[in-house]
C-alpha cells in the first residue's frame, strides 16, 4: 500500500469513528443535557453553575451543550433515547430560530424538556421575539 492510502484510512476510520462516538456519546451516558449560550454565560453564569451544582449532587448524570451541537444531531434519534433538555433562565435566553421545529420533533419522538422562564426569548441577535420559541410547545407565551 502507498503511504497515502494508509493515510486516507487513518483519517476515513478517525471521522467514523468520531461520528460514531458523538452521536452514542451523549444519548446514553448523560440522559440530561444542559442548553446555553455562551454569549449569556458572562452575565448568567451563575445560574448555569447552580443548575450543575443541583444535577451533580442528585447524582444525574449530565452534558453542557450549545444550541448549534443540538441542532446538528438528529431530533428523532435523541428523542428516542429519552433525553431530558433543560433550557436555563438566563443563560439560554438567545436561542437560534431552527430550534423551534427541533424541539418539537424531539418532544413527538419521547423527548424531554424544561423551559425555565425567560429561555428563547431572544434572537441569535439579542432582540425580543414577538413570540418565545418554545410558545408552542409549552402553551405558554413567556414574553408577556
Amino acid at each position: 500500500m502507498t503511504r497515502w492510502k494508509i493515510v486516507f484510512l487513518a483519517v476515513a476510520a478517525a471521522v467514523f469513528g468520531a461520528i460514531f462516538y458523538s452521536e452514542n456519546f451523549r444519548g446514553r451516558e448523560y440522559p440530561v443535557l444542559l442548553v446555553y449560550n455562551p454569549s449569556e454565560i458572562r452575565d448568567y453564569g451563575h445560574v448555569l453553575s447552580a443548575y450543575e451544582h443541583v444535577l451533580q449532587e442528585m447524582g444525574v448524570p449530565f452534558a453542557k451543550v450549545k444550541p448549534s451541537f443540538l441542532l446538528s444531531r438528529d431530533p428523532h434519534k435523541l428523542g428516542l433515547h429519552g433525553l431530558t433538555l433543560i433550557f436555563p433562565d438566563g443563560c439560554a435566553q438567545s436561542m437560534p430560530d431552527g430550534l423551534k421545529t427541533w424541539t418539537e420533533f424531539f418532544l413527538n419522538d419521547g423527548g424531554s424538556i424544561a423551559v425555565v422562564y425567560d429561555a428563547g426569548v431572544k434572537t441569535p441577535k439579542a432582540k425580543f421575539r414577538q413570540e418565545g420559541i418554545f410558545a408552542k410547545v409549552t402553551g405558554v407565551n413567556n414574553i408577556l
